[in-house]
C-alpha cells in the first residue's frame, strides 16, 4: 500500500516537475540514489544513474523550434518536457546492438576490466580526473594501488599510440563540476609524451606542465536517434484506410494508425478549420495533440 501511494504521488507531479526534476526526485526519495552511492560494488550503476540524469537535463533544456512537429504533425504549442515525454523519446532510440555487424569502421568502447588481455593499435583513455580515476570511492592505500594497477592495464593495451584525456569540467547529476587532473598523469615520464604543452601549472601539478589541456570540450548525446523510428506494430498487418483528409471522418473512440506513434484512439476532435486537431491516446506513446493536416492519420478498419 505504501508503494502504491508513493507511485501515485509521483504521478501527481508529472506535469508539475520537468523530466530532470521529477526523475531526480524519484531517485532521491525512493532511496535509489542513496542505495547505489553507499555500495562500492555498485559504482558503475551509480555512474550510469548520473548519465541518465544528464540525459534528462539535456532533454529539458531543448526547446522545440516550431510549434508543430512537421514530421509527425504533433502540436507542440503547449510543450512541456515531462518525464513521460522523455521516456517516449527514449523508446524511439536505438542501441549499439542494432548496428551493422559488418561495418568495422568504428571505435570499440569497453571498460578497462574487459580490455584485459587485449591489445589495439590505437587506444584512447578518457576521464583521467580525480574522483573519477582514481575513483571517489577510493579510501585506502590498498584501493589506490589497485586503481594504479588498473591504469597500468589501460595504458599497456596500446601497441602504437596512446591518447589520454581529461575534462576541465564535467556535467554530472544535472550540474557542472570543475575537474582536477588525475594524480596518475603526473607519474608518467615526460619523455614519453609526444607533444608536451604548457599551461598546467597549478600547485598540485607543478611538476606536470607537460600534460596537455584539451583544446575543445565536446559533448555527445547519451544515445543516437534512429533515422526513422517505427512503432512495434507494423502497418502491413493492419487494414488501413487512406490518409484522413476531412475532420468529419473522425469521431471519439475511433482507432487510428500513425507511422511513428503506432495505434491510438481518438479522445477528442477540435474543429478549427485548417488548424483542426485531434487529441489521441497512443498505446505506446501516451496522449498527444495532432494537427490533422500534417499528421497523416489512417483509420484502422
Amino acid at each position: 500500500e505504501v508503494f502504491v501511494d508513493k507511485i501515485k504521488s509521483y504521478n501527481s507531479l508529472l506535469f508539475q516537475k520537468n523530466a530532470f526534476e521529477l526523475g531526480k526526485y524519484i531517485a532521491d526519495t525512493s532511496g535509489i540514489t542513496r542505495d547505489l552511492q553507499s555500495k562500492t560494488e555498485e559504482i558503475e550503476r551509480f555512474e550510469n544513474l548520473g548519465e541518465l540524469f544528464n540525459a534528462m537535463k539535456d532533454f529539458t533544456e531543448r526547446v522545440p523550434e516550431e510549434s508543430i512537429d512537421m514530421e509527425t504533425g504533433e502540436d507542440l504549442s503547449d510543450y512541456f518536457p515531462s518525464l513521460d515525454r522523455f521516456l517516449n523519446e527514449i523508446a524511439l532510440l536505438t542501441d549499439a546492438d542494432e548496428d551493422d555487424k559488418q561495418d568495422q569502421n568504428k571505435v570499440k568502447l569497453m571498460t578497462i576490466h574487459s580490455a584485459k588481455g587485449l591489445e589495439f593499435p590505437h587506444v584512447y583513455i578518457v576521464g583521467l580526473e580525480e574522483k573519477l580515476f582514481p575513483s571517489y570511492m577510493t579510501q585506502s592505500t590498498t584501493e589506490l594501488e589497485e586503481e594504479r594497477r588498473l591504469f597500468y592495464v589501460a595504458i599497456t593495451r596500446a601497441k602504437h599510440c596512446l591518447t589520454i584525456s581529461y575534462a576541465q569540467s564535467r556535467f554530472l547529476f544535472g550540474s557542472t563540476n570543475f575537474c582536477t587532473p588525475s594524480r596518475f598523469l603526473m607519474e608518467i615520464d615526460s619523455q614519453l609524451i609526444e607533444e608536451p604543452l604548457q599551461n598546467l601549472t597549478k600547485t598540485f601539478y607543478k611538476e606536470s606542465s607537460h600534460i596537455a589541456l584539451p583544446k575543445k570540450i565536446l559533448s555527445k548525446p547519451l544515445v543516437q536517434r534512429k533515422t526513422s523510428a517505427t512503432p512495434s506494430v507494423s502497418k502491413e498487418n493492419l487494414n488501413l484506410s487512406a490518409e484522413i483528409a476531412d475532420i468529419n471522418q473522425l469521431k471519439v473512440g475511433l482507432k487510428i494508425f500513425h507511422d511513428k506513434f503506432g495505434i491510438g484512439s481518438i479522445q477528442e476532435v477540435l474543429d478549427e478549420g485548417v488548424n483542426s486537431k485531434a487529441i489521441i491516446a497512443f498505446e505506446q506513446f501516451g496522449v498527444k495533440t495532432m494537427l490533422l493536416r500534417f499528421a497523416k492519420l489512417k483509420i484502422i478498419q
